[in-house]
C-alpha cells in the first residue's frame, strides 16, 4: 500500500515538473559518460523521484534487463524507485535518532556500487554502477 502511494506521488511530482524529460535526457547522458547502469534524481525532503536516466514515460519502468559492459545481465526491478526512497528515508530517520546529520551515502558491494549525494540544495542524485572496473569513489560529487 505504501509503495503504491509513493509511486503515485512520484508520478504526480514527475508530471508537475515541466522539464522532467529534459532532466531525464541529461541524466541519461551523465549515466552513459560515467558507465552507470542508472542515475536517479530525488527531491531532497521527500525523496520522491524527479527524473531518471531510464527511457520511457513512466518513472517506474518495467523490469527490463540492462547489460553492463562486462556482458552480465542486471535486472531492474519495477519497484526500485519506491523501495530506494523508503530505504533512504528510513536511514535518514535512523541518523536523526542518533543525532547525526545525513549528507551522502556510498555503497561498494561485490555486484554493484552506488553513490547518493547532494546535487543541488533541493535534490539528491543516486548513481548505480554494475561495472566492477569503475569504483564508487570516482562518482563522489565535489561541491563547487
Amino acid at each position: 500500500m505504501l509503495t503504491a502511494v509513493l509511486q503515485a506521488w512520484s508520478n504526480i511530482v514527475h508530471t508537475l515538473i515541466p522539464n522532467a524529460s529534459i532532466l531525464s535526457k541529461h541524466l541519461a547522458i551523465f549515466a552513459q559518460a560515467c558507465g552507470a547502469t542508472e542515475v536517479i534524481l530525488f527531491e531532497r525532503t521527500t525523496f520522491l523521484v524527479i527524473a531518471t536516466s531510464s527511457s520511457g514515460t513512466d518513472v517506474a519502468s518495467s523490469a527490463l534487463p540492462t547489460y553492463a559492459k562486462d556482458g552480465s545481465d542486471h535486472r531492474l526491478e519495477p519497484t526500485r524507485y519506491e523501495r530506494t526512497s523508503e530505504l533512504i528515508k528510513s536511514f535518514k530517520c535512523t541518523c536523526s535518532r542518533v543525532r547525526e546529520e545525513f549528507h551522502a551515502l556510498e555503497l561498494d558491494l561485490h555486484d554493484f556500487s552506488a553513490v547518493l549525494d547532494e546535487l543541488t540544495k533541493n535534490t539528491y542524485v543516486l548513481v548505480i554502477l554494475h561495472d566492477p572496473t569503475i569504483g564508487a569513489f570516482v562518482l563522489i560529487i565535489v561541491p563547487s
